[in-house]
């Protein structure tokens, strides 16, 4: 199929957040519209989505009306210009209500939901149950999701699926500059092994066991280092005073750095040693990616999507959930500091693999079949 003949893709998303669920639709918006590919993405107004993407995507007044409104106007006005009947593709379930209401009449329109967070509590009422009879295709970002959904959801089985989710491998390759500039603003010496949590500081990321497991390490091993990179929003500004006043009741400022929100990612991933991901809920995990795609290894546990990513004992360390968490992550700390050669080998084999199942090539080819419905 040539791109003058695909379907034409709309996108919608009208969520306020900043995350895979808002930066994947830009990003496949992007990487359909450089391929030729017909492709509208549809954001909600004054959203950190509608902001990045200005010029690029299309915005959806705020209310459900509004929403619903927008799709259905993008529809009349585009689908005369696609030899097939464009497919609609929502990356946030509260639109879902808007988008039902949208494609009254419009049988033929496909509509796929990429499910990027595990759901909460079953929806089987019956306002759901009409909901969700319209949705043609639903896809989890890793099994651990789609597993979730096929009981939380009244959809047959056979319609939900797994789509793993991709990162752009040359923005985060490993940049020997940004390390070295990063590690000497931060005074992290070269013989120093630095272990770097990156994203949001919140309760649901298990930070608390990731500093339990550190500040029992500080006595013995004075060359490690521990960077949180990444701020906390305003009504979570206690959990992260709770972490800083645990790192100095321990006396250990000069060991354990929180760097506060950084825009240069892509950059801190070099800076860093060893990648840590101290989630047990975590759905895929795009940081993970990120950082295998800058050859660090990773520390994580075995559970939800983390398991799918890395691969234990080739491209970091998997550790068991189910017994002291604490614990487990200390002794996968020690293994790395005892063994810097295969700490090495872990991020390489790691980038290998990100390269091969988690680039943006791989991400539009897995979300290719559902689109074309073959």
């Amino acid at each position: 199929m040539t791109a003058a003949t695909q379907p034409l893709r709309i996108q919608v998303t009208t969520s306020a957040g900043w995350g895979g669920r808002e930066s994947l639709p830009l990003d496949i918006h992007r990487l359909w519209k450089t391929s030729g590919i017909p492709s509208i993405l549809l954001a909600g107004e004054g959203t950190p989505l509608a902001r990045r993407g200005e010029g690029e995507v299309d915005i959806a007044p705020r209310g459900r009306f509004g929403l619903a409104k927008a799709v259905r106007r993008v529809i009349t006005v585009n689908a005369p210009s696609s030899t097939q009947t464009p497919v609609v593709l929502s990356h946030f379930t509260h639109d879902l209500g808007p988008l039902r209401w949208a494609l009254r009449g419009t049988p033929n329109v496909r509509l796929i939901v990429i499910k990027h967070v595990s759901p909460g509590s079953p929806k089987y009422d019956p306002l759901h149950r009409w909901i969700y009879k319209r949705v043609d295709r639903l896809l989890g970002v890793s099994e651990f999701v789609a597993e979730k959904c096929r009981t939380a959801y009244p959809i047959p089985g056979e319609r939900i699926g797994v789509w793993h989710p991709g990162v752009d491998p040359d923005r985060f390759a490993f940049n020997e500059s940004a390390r070295r500039d990063i590690r000497a603003h931060q005074a992290a010496t070269d013989d120093q092994v630095v272990f770097g949590y990156v994203g949001r500081i919140t309760p649901n990321k298990g930070i608390e066991w990731l500093l339990d497991a550190f500040l029992g390490l500080t006595a013995d091993v004075e060359n490690a280092r521990l960077w949180i990179v990444g701020g906390s929003s305003a009504d979570e500004r206690s959990y992260e005073d709770n972490m800083r006043q645990s790192v100095a009741a321990h006396k250990c400022g000069d060991r354990v750095t929180f760097t506060g929100y950084q825009d240069a990612v892509h950059e801190y991933m070099s800076a860093l040693d060893v990648f840590v991901t101290p989630s047990c809920e975590e759905s895929f995990g795009l940081t993970t990616v990120e950082a295998m795609l800058a050859a660090r290894p990773v520390i994580g546990f075995n559970i939800a999507g983390t398991g799918e990513i890395v691969a234990d004992g080739q491209t970091g360390i998997l550790v068991d959930p189910q017994t002291d968490r604490v614990n487990g992550l200390r002794e996968a700390f020690v293994r790395m500091l005892n063994d810097c050669n295969s700490t090495q080998q872990m991020g390489q084999q790691g980038r290998s693999r990100a390269l091969k199942t988690f680039s943006h090539q791989a991400m539009i080819d897995r979300l290719e079949p559902h689109v074309r419905n073959d």
